[in-house]
């Protein structure tokens, strides 16, 4: 066995064990009636050895993970899988199926599960962006790798349009969870046409404003586009960094390609 400090043998981690086992429950058939007593098993294997490293720590008198040599990365993969552990373990004791920041990838612990209710997915993992198109051209509003309610966010785009611009734009054309009371509110105190898709509990238009409000349904209609384009041209649903500010990085760079081509076909119209 390798030695570890004086007279030190590296402790029994069982990982051919646990590796065996866990191919055993991917194999094997009724899974959802096993899954807590697998859960448990594993998660015992993950606890023991967390407590080796421990007292290993402790024996060695090294009250910080940087002197033991550990690369920073190693240091971080530690201390997310000390985190994991105890968030699956906390699942586990008390029968629920989630828990604040919940942990999905060791590698990436800032990625958070969002749930959508897709047809493909039900639910997704990456970056949740809110995006504005101001004068046809895309800006990131919000991005987070937590789930939010893009209706709480539009106050705040506006605000930051005014202090971009100097003035409040004419109109603002949101989907329908924007069509909140304080925003609608808040664009009424400011002057501001706010529409979007109709929905049943509003009264019926006028004719006079059928014709302005197909206009505006269809310009809003840029945005839905904007983001199958991104994923079908520019790679948006495929982000292959590994760190949260280089991933955050290529997603604002391919908004701005989105942005380029764009004055590229006008140039050339």
């Amino acid at each position: 066995m390798a030695e570890i400090g004086v007279n030190k043998k590296m402790p029994r981690t069982y990982k051919k064990q646990a590796y065996k086992f866990f191919l055993s429950f991917t194999k094997g058939k009724n899974r959802n009636k096993t899954i807590r007593k697998v859960l448990k098993k594993l998660l015992s294997y993950v606890e023991r050895d967390i407590r080796y490293i421990d007292v290993i720590l402790e024996e060695l008198g090294k009250h910080r993970l940087e002197e033991t040599g550990l690369s920073h990365k190693q240091i971080e993969e530690l201390e997310t899988i000390r985190k994991l552990a105890k968030q699956q373990s906390e699942m586990l004791v008390e029968k629920k199926h989630s828990v604040d920041n919940r942990i999905v990838s060791i590698s990436q612990p800032y990625v958070r599960p969002i749930v959508r209710n897709k047809s493909r997915s039900k639910t997704e993992f990456g970056a949740k962006i809110n995006i504005a198109i101001i004068n046809g051209y895309a800006t990131i509003d919000t991005l987070s790798w937590d789930s939010f309610n893009e209706g709480t966010t539009l106050i705040d785009t506006i605000e930051r349009y005014h202090i971009k611009y100097g003035y409040y734009p004419e109109v603002v054309l949101a989907d329908n969870i924007y069509k909140t009371k304080a925003n609608k509110t808040f664009c009424k105190e400011h002057n501001i046409r706010f529409t979007g898709n109709k929905t049943n509990k509003e009264p019926i238009l006028k004719e006079k404003d059928k014709k302005e409000y197909i206009q505006d349904c269809k310009d809003r209609q840029v945005i839905e586009g904007l983001f199958g384009t991104g994923k079908r041209k520019f790679s948006l649903n495929l982000i292959m960094t590994k760190r949260q500010d280089t991933s955050e990085t290529s997603i604002a760079l391919e908004i701005l390609a989105l942005n380029l081509g764009k004055l590229l076909r006008t140039k050339m119209a």
